[in-house]
């Protein structure tokens, strides 16, 4: 067994814990083109270019299914924003209208309380006046 680096390196899916030696996991890539190979950048192994592909198209894939999940998640969070918008809303109204009836029922209490003191007011006036009449009577 050699401790040079063989001549074609498997590819490995990024994350991989798979070792052979001197070989790596071979992230990133050049193609030359006059001679048809690839070539791992980092250790200079020349590739299986049908592995590299593969490994292109699985992380074409996994951006691609990244992309939507992200586009769905920001079509989310925007139907949340306006659902929170029109929960703020609606709760601002209601508070608006709790204060109104709040306003309304303090308003007759106080009407009902001026009612109440017009009317012993009335009664007291009522009876100054039976007073004076009765003094007016005895002299």
């Amino acid at each position: 067994m050699t401790d040079e680096p063989p001549d074609v390196c498997p590819v490995f899916d990024e994350g991989s814990t798979i070792s052979y030696g001197n070989c790596c996991a071979h992230e990133r890539t050049e193609i030359e083109h006059f001679q048809r190979k690839v070539i791992c950048i980092k250790c200079r192994a020349v590739l299986d270019p049908f592995e590299v592909l593969l490994q292109y198209a699985r992380k074409e894939r996994l951006a691609a299914h990244t992309d939507e999940s992200v586009r769905e998640a920001r079509k989310r969070l925007a139907a949340l924003e306006a659902e929170e918008r029109l929960t703020k809303a609606r709760l601002k109204n209601a508070k608006r209208k709790d204060a109104d009836v709040a306003v309304a029922e303090a308003k007759k209490a106080l009407a009902e309380k001026h009612s109440r003191a017009m009317y012993a007011l009335d009664e007291a006036i009522g009876m100054i006046e039976k007073a004076k009449r009765n003094l007016e009577t005895q002299t």
